[in-house]
């Protein structure tokens, strides 16, 4: 197929994913089967159809079977989280609450959001969360940190473990003093006996 009959291309010839999944969507008149699980990717701006039939707009998080967790954006800025997220106008979505929504609840794609957003959006959720973000768990900073931890850990053992044999090393020295004092005091006692006995014999 060439680029002027595929529709993920623009008419000057470039890849436009955003307009091909809105074509999509189109084609399908907004109704989604099972089958079309595999066309949801992460970063995702959507309409969905609420339970209760109030439409809202949900940014997909991360996709799974037959479902993706999600926020959902609202116009004003949440107290706290708060992250901006440009879909048809500016909107906001707190970061700390994180939901989920089923595919067939969603009616109309809107766009994809870029790499880098959707890096600063996993960002603001693992704050939000408090979790470590993926990178933070394999930066060489955090290797690093984890050598020199390892490293400290094993001098305090080395440490204490030099501790334990200056104190053995001191008790020994305490006890041999102790032998040494008490042989010098029988040795005085002994020296003093064989005087007196030396000057009884010899007048």
């Amino acid at each position: 197929m060439s680029k002027d009959n595929d529709i993920r291309y623009n008419g000057s010839g470039y890849y436009d994913e955003t307009a091909y999944k809105a074509m999509k969507n189109m084609d399908r008149g907004g109704a989604h089967k099972m089958s079309d699980i595999n066309n949801y990717t992460t970063g995702e701006i959507w309409e969905m159809e609420a339970t209760n039939g109030i439409t809202k707009e949900v940014v997909l998080v991360q996709c799974f079977g037959n479902y993706a967790a999600a926020l959902t954006l609202t116009d004003n800025e949440p107290k706290q989280n708060a992250l901006a997220v440009k879909s048809l106008s500016l909107k906001y979505v707190d970061c700390g609450r994180l939901g989920y929504c089923f595919y067939d609840k969603l009616t109309n794609y809107i766009r994809t959001l870029s790499d880098s957003d959707i890096a600063e959006l996993k960002r603001s959720i693992a704050d939000a969360l408090e979790l470590p973000m993926p990178e933070m768990l394999e930066s060489p900073q955090l290797e690093k940190q984890v050598e020199t931890d390892s490293a400290l850990k094993a001098a305090i053992l080395d440490s204490e473990a030099t501790q334990k044999k200056c104190e053995d090393l001191r008790e020994r020295l305490t006890n041999a003093e102790y032998k040494a004092s008490s042989m010098a005091r029988e040795r005085d006692i002994y020296k003093n006996l064989y005087e007196r006995i030396l000057d009884k014999v010899i007048p």
